[in-house]
């Protein structure tokens, strides 16, 4: 005998409730992946260099030069792949780099200068 009209039937929320959150459980607690959180420079070590940036006359150098300065390491570590990396400035004339991991990058390669190279071109521009 069916249940009369307008009866909730409780039972079949519950199995949708209890299916959605297997699903949910399968997810997060799928075999194979390993769900460990990456640790910073204190836990996992790594390399710390400080950078000191000097002007001709002697000063220091001006805020917007330095947060130029700051933003030129943090593109060259970046573009380098490391992940969870650091570039503070420390001071008005030191700019700090972090680098966590064992098999971290040499960072002193980024604080030499930039180097643009020009090449002759082979072909002859093409006309439009």
């Amino acid at each position: 005998m069916p249940p009369p009209a307008g009866t909730l039937r409780v039972g079949r929320y519950f199995l949708a409730l209890l299916a959605i959150v297997a699903v949910l459980y399968g997810l997060v607690f799928m075999p194979g992946e390993r769900h460990t959180p990456k640790l910073g420079l204190d836990l996992v070590g790594g390399k710390q260099v400080v950078f000191e940036a000097k002007t001709d006359n002697g000063k220091n150098p001006s805020k917007a030069a330095m947060s130029q300065a700051r933003q030129i390491m943090e593109d060259r570590v970046n573009g380098s792949g490391v992940a969870n990396a650091e570039v503070v400035i420390q001071g008005g004339n030191q700019i700090a780099v972090s680098i966590p991991g064992k098999n971290s990058t040499d960072i002193a390669k980024l604080g030499q200068a930039a180097q643009l190279n020009f090449r002759p071109v082979v072909m002859p521009p093409v006309p439009v």
